[in-house]
């Protein structure tokens, strides 16, 4: 539901402009800009929803799935919050790197 609307309120658009003009100050041609806050925005999406989910995501308890099932036993009670921190370092780092290989 939130990609099927167009864009068109002036202050979302005044946001993305200033978002377009830092990336291009940090060195960002014009050409990857929109993939670069697409991709940032997909990520934020997702984990905004992930962290709204209810605690036990994933209940493999009807199923026999070992391997699955012991992960789970490891995860941590933050496991919303972890795996933010985990791809937001995981974005910043493949981005620099991308970065530099395009300049």
């Amino acid at each position: 539901m939130l990609s099927t609307t167009t864009i068109r309120s002036p202050r979302t658009l005044e946001m993305y402009e200033r978002a377009v003009a830092l990336l291009e100050r940090a060195g960002w041609p014009s050409d990857q800009v929109v993939a670069v806050f697409t991709a940032i925005e997909s990520f934020a999406i997702g984990s905004a929803l992930d962290l709204a989910a209810p605690d036990v995501m994933i209940d493999p308890s009807s199923q026999e799935v070992p391997l699955l099932s012991v992960a789970l036993k490891g995860a941590r009670p933050e496991r919303a919050m972890q795996a933010f921190e985990l791809g937001l370092e995981a974005i910043i780092h493949g981005l620099d790197e991308r970065l530099r290989r395009l300049c």
